[in-house]
């Protein structure tokens, strides 16, 4: 029962994120997983491997999408410090490239531009890896949503934080697009909403 309300859980978060609704959800808002999970919210999951099914339904939806595309991504990232946090909104240019293996792996490179500062950046997605703590929440010919968490560590200061991820990408005809919304701590920090025309 708590698993089946967790993935209820998610997939709602991801459908009202693609809604264009994520900007309702607020700078140190809790995870909905915290919410559910408790003191296990911190405790890393074991990834599952892909069955040969799931391997073939991820073929089929990325295997298309090979491809430079380019859209619109519209960043929302908290600023600091947390008990002071403002939601900072910024639309940039975006070109991905998608990259499929046949382990199930799937890469997204993203050129990000940001016309108004006249600067690039590169980003890296990576889905299904094996050496990153993942759950499929949901896997449809339409889409899928995927959970990660990682440790990182703080740097000379000592100790790590918790950084959870929720993605969900859905495919149509026409459009990809890519929700992520990530958690630092349990804690909403950023979210990024990729829209890339086919």
């Amino acid at each position: 029962m708590k698993n089946r309300k967790l993935v209820v859980s998610i997939l709602s978060i991801a459908l009202v994120a693609l809604s264009a609704n994520s900007n309702a959800v607020e700078c140190n808002e809790e995870s909905p997983n915290m919410k559910i999970e408790g003191d296990d919210y911190y405790q890393m999951p074991q990834s599952k491997p892909l069955s040969r099914n799931d391997k073939a339904l991820i073929r089929k939806i990325f295997s298309p999408l090979r491809k430079t595309m380019k859209g619109m991504v519209v960043e929302v990232v908290c600023s600091q410090p947390e008990h002071l946090a403002k939601k900072i909104v910024e639309q940039k240019r975006v070109a991905a490239d998608v990259s499929y293996f046949s382990g199930g792996e799937v890469t997204i490179q993203l050129e990000v531009e940001d016309v108004k500062k006249k600067t690039k950046s590169l980003q890296v997605l990576t889905f299904f890896n094996d050496n990153i703590s993942h759950r499929v929440l949901g896997l449809t010919k339409g889409g899928v949503v995927v959970v990660s968490k990682v440790r990182k560590t703080n740097g000379r200061n000592g100790g790590s934080h918790l950084v959870e991820e929720i993605a969900y990408m859905a495919v149509n005809k026409w459009q990809f697009d890519i929700e992520i919304i990530r958690y630092l701590n349990g804690y909403f920090a950023e979210s990024r909403h990729y829209k890339l025309n086919r």
